[in-house]
């Protein structure tokens, strides 16, 4: 994620804080999605947490039934 000063961008600031990095009084970071995908946070999920994998080969038991006709 990009690195972006405070001063200029308050109102993002208030919204994300430090969550993805900074120092807090100067600057802060935006998340570094390369390779990602955002989700939503939940119980399981961490506003932040980096997790997951760029690239994964499903195997057979990883897809669901299914017939075709």
């Amino acid at each position: 994620g990009q690195t972006l000063p405070i001063n200029q961008n308050q109102a993002l600031f208030s919204l994300l804080g430090t969550t993805f990095g900074g120092d807090g009084r100067t600057n802060f970071r935006l998340p570094n999605l390369q390779g990602r995908v955002p989700l939503h946070f939940s119980d399981s999920v961490t506003l932040g947490e980096a997790a997951g994998e760029e690239e994964h080969t499903l195997s057979s038991a990883e897809m669901p039934r299914h017939t075709h006709p």
